[in-house]
């Protein structure tokens, strides 16, 4: 019994420490179809700019394939899973009608190749809750209707660059309520020039929003009913030091401070004198906690915004990325590249493996000479 139970919160969420996992993951699901029905979230590896191996590729859709019966959650952080159609690249990330029980679905793209958004209703996604894009150029195609989904509460783009025709429609999801647009654009590459016309029209229904850097008129914040919950980047912030230019609604608001972004204090300091104390329920400044300003300003910023019935903290745990441990490889290949040199190992291993090792090792390919 506990063995059970023990197994059913292991495979709940199932994501990847290094490649070895993955393949061994796959033998598993092979040999023990039993655990295929425990998966309720899968998060798939990926690496920036770097194109998924064959054999990796081929593995991590047959994993997908064989956990349709259960699978809420699919995060896609490589792109493993997009095929080619006649003109432009289609983001297939499931076979139709295999994940009806699929309500978050969040793709990573390695490219800026144009890709049109797909017909979710038609793959048998109509359940979608949640939805997020992340480094994708895309276009609807006008051959279809745009699928309009019933359930859909949360769409995310970041760093994305989309046509004015998608923007267009996004507000047309009835029971969306989130909305997160980070170092998005709207071609031709004109900041967020479409952002605000969604939350004009769906006035009172949006209510967390989180954006990051705009050089539109920022007026049709401060008119945006609704919105309870906003997440803002540092250069935003610098432009909205009074309270009156938020949301008449707000009640918790987000600054993020990215490590490379001064700490000004200056701007804190103006924005605390507009009475914000008064207005908001929580206020929060996510930093990562090797920034420089962090450690000289930290009790700065606690007696700035601390005082008041406004709860307030700096957040210095989830924007952390600088320690994130490199991923680990099994002793297959990294004790041999230690004993023998790169230069042999290249000679003498498949060129799948090679191939795997350089994914997972990227700095390795710079020393494939030596």
């Amino acid at each position: 019994m506990w063995f059970d139970a023990g197994q059913t919160v292991l495979y709940e969420l199932v994501e990847f420490p290094s490649v070895s996992a993955v393949f061994k993951f796959h033998r598993t699901l092979s040999r023990k179809p039993k655990v295929r029905k425990l998966v309720r979230t899968l998060i798939l590896p990926g690496r920036l700019g770097k194109r998924c191996p064959d054999k990796l590729s081929r593995t991590m859709i047959q994993i997908v394939d064989m956990l349709s019966e259960n699978l809420e959650e699919l995060h896609v952080a490589s792109d493993v899973m997009y095929v080619s159609s006649t003109d432009v690249r289609m983001v297939l990330p499931i076979p139709v009608g295999a994940h009806p029980n699929l309500t978050a679905l969040e793709l990573f793209s390695t490219s800026y190749d144009t890709i049109a958004l797909p017909n979710f209703e038609q793959l048998g996604l109509s359940n979608l809750k949640s939805l997020a894009f992340h480094g994708f150029t895309l276009q609807w195609e006008r051959t279809y209707p745009y699928p309009i989904l019933p359930h859909l509460e949360s769409i995310s783009f970041i760093s994305c660059h989309l046509s004015s025709s998608i923007v267009s429609v996004l507000g047309a999801h009835p029971q969306l309520k989130r909305v997160t647009w980070r170092k998005s654009y709207v071609t031709p590459f004109v900041d967020l020039v479409g952002v605000s016309d969604v939350i004009t029209a769906r006035q009172g229904t949006i209510t967390h929003l989180d954006i990051d850097r705009l050089k539109e008129d920022l007026t049709w914040l401060k008119t945006g009913t609704g919105i309870q919950h906003l997440v803002v980047g540092s250069a935003l912030f610098s432009q909205l030091l009074d309270i009156q230019s938020y949301p008449p609604d707000l009640r918790t608001l987000v600054v993020r401070v990215p490590i490379y972004y001064i700490l000004d204090m200056s701007n804190f300091e103006t924005f605390a004198k507009s009475g914000v104390q008064n207005h908001l329920e929580q206020m929060t400044i996510e930093v990562c906690k090797h920034h420089n300003g962090l450690l000289q300003h930290k009790e700065q910023l606690i007696g700035l915004f601390g005082g008041g019935t406004m709860r307030f903290w700096v957040d210095d745990s989830r924007a952390c990325r600088c320690m994130a441990p490199a991923l680990a490889y099994t002793g297959e290949l990294l004790h041999p590249v230690a004993k023998y040199g790169w230069k042999y190992i290249r000679r003498v291993m498949p060129k799948e493996k090679v191939d795997l090792f350089e994914w997972e090792w990227p700095a390795m390919k710079s020393k494939r000479d030596y």
